[in-house]
Formats: C-alpha cells, structure tokens, sequence
C-alpha cells in the first residue's frame, strides 16, 4: 500500500510538471508585436491612402466605405505556428479580421485586416493591433 501511495505521489508530480511545461510551450508566444492602427471615417468622397510600413493605417474612409491592408507574416521556424491576432482601442469597433491563421514552418502567410466604416459617425478611429505567433500542434494543409 506505501509503495502504491508513492508511486502515486511521483506519478501526479510529473504530471503536474509535464502539465506546466506544455503549457509554457503552447501557450508562451515564440513572438509578438503590435502595431498603431489608425483611420478616419469622413462624409466627403473620393480614396484617402496612407502607405506607411512601421503602422497599420486605413488613411481616409468614406461613410459606408472599406479598406484593406494585409500584413505579411513570415515563419523561419521548422515547426508551425498559429497567429492571434486582437485589436484594442475605438479601432476595434470597425475592424474585421480572423483572430487566428495558421502559418506552416518556412512560409509566408497574408493577414487581410479590413476597416468597414459606419455610417452613422465620422471622426478619428484608432489604438493598436497585436500579433502574437504561438506554437500549435495542427498540421494543416495550405
């Protein structure tokens, strides 16, 4: 019965720290960033570009319009990664985007990230988009 008892307390113990050890590797980011995202909703017509490579801009958006910008990810790993994307700030309020896209090992993947103005407001929308690349265990085809 002791040794039953023992085998018992050693077994939970690895399992708990197998359990802490995957959680760090599945749940840690392999990396993160995030990005300023602004884009101003206007009731005046015509394209407003803002090409800027350090920030995630929209530029001018007329009521009831959209714009596209697509972040380009790349994975030198040899292993795959899922990418979350969030968004925060008044931003997140017209911004639609998959919060996750799987990225296989040694490739480039596009996150599409498009803002839908209302038609109801105008004004300065912003805050800021995080990207975090984690470790996942799916191997999916492209």
């Amino acid at each position: 019965m002791k040794i039953l008892s023992i085998f018992l307390l050693v077994f939970s113990f690895f399992l708990f720290v197998a359990s802490g050890f995957l959680y760090y590797i599945f749940i840690t980011p392999v990396n993160s960033f995030e990005l300023y995202s602004s884009a101003i909703v206007t009731n005046e017509t015509g394209i407003g570009v803002d090409l800027n490579s350090s920030a995630l801009t929209f530029g001018m958006i007329g009521q009831g319009g959209s714009s596209l910008r697509k972040v380009i990810l790349t994975n030198d790993h040899p292993f795959p990664l899922m990418i979350k994307v969030k968004s925060f700030g008044s931003i997140s309020s017209i911004l639609s985007y998959n919060s996750f896209t799987y990225l296989p090992p040694h490739s480039n993947v596009s996150v599409p990230i498009t803002a839908f103005s209302p038609y109801e407001s105008t004004g300065l929308y912003e805050g800021k988009v995080t990207f975090e690349l984690l470790h996942t265990v799916n191997n999916q085809d492209d």
